[in-house]
């Protein structure tokens, strides 16, 4: 949804060579930051925080939901 609206916002405003350039440029860094994510593992953290597990086997995790807040 987010690159979406970057593209859109883009159109109003240029060419539409600058348009595809901008849409290649964001598809590129997109792919690069899921590639490193593979190549480098303990960069995920960085990118993508780890999931946290608010409700195991039917109980809350209130301590989860502490840090979350």
């Amino acid at each position: 949804m987010l690159s979406g609206t970057i593209v859109i916002g883009h159109i109003t405003l240029k060419t539409e060579w600058e348009v595809i350039y901008g849409g290649a440029l964001l598809i590129i860094g997109i792919v690069l930051l899921m590639k490193m994510q593979i190549w480098f593992p303990k960069s995920r953290e960085l990118i993508i925080e780890v999931p946290s597990v608010l409700i195991n086997d039917g109980v809350m995790m209130l301590d989860e939901m502490k840090k979350l807040d």
